[in-house]
Order: C-alpha cells, then structure tokens, then sequence
C-alpha cells in the first residue's frame, strides 16, 4: 500500500515528491515580477537587519509560471487572502 500523495494535472497523476535542497523562507518582499516569452517570473526576498551590518533583501525564491500555473495561484491565494480578511463573528455575552 503506497502512502505517496499526489496531484492530477490534467487527468494524469503526479507523485509528489519533496526535494531536501528547498528550504522554507518567509519572504517579506518582492523583488521582481514581470513577464517575458508567456512566462511570469516572481522573486521573493526575506529581510534580513542584524547588528552592524548593513540590512539585506536575501531573494529566497524564485518562481518561473506558464500562465495557466500562474492563473491557478492567483485564483487560490484570492480565496485564502479574502478568507483571512473576514471579520471574526464577534463574541456572544454570556
């Protein structure tokens, strides 16, 4: 029994699978967005101002999308971001 996630795209089924070079970051910044041969390509950077050095924007991804994956993200983070905008029901008295 396989225990492997995975994904349709376009009715084929892909493994996921988790490569161990990429690391999480949190970026803070975007430090490209433009697009060129029907590709977008994003960088994102995480800020980084510690002691006497002088502050950094440290690029932490880079991201090259056709459009229908560029159009699948959009679409997903407009839900989570209106998600995450809702007011929270407020509080019954007791």
């Amino acid at each position: 029994m396989s225990t492997t996630k995975t994904i349709k795209v376009n009715g084929i089924d892909y493994a996921i699978v988790e490569d161990p070079i990429v690391s999480t970051c949190c970026p803070d910044v975007v430090t490209e967005m433009r697009i060129g041969d029907h590709m977008i390509n994003i960088s994102l950077a995480e800020t980084v101002a510690d002691g006497g050095n002088p502050p950094e924007a440290r690029i932490c991804a880079r991201m090259r999308l056709n459009l229908v994956a560029a159009q699948s993200l959009r679409t997903i983070l407009d839900g989570l971001i209106e998600q995450a905008l809702k007011p929270t029901e407020a509080k019954k008295p007791n």
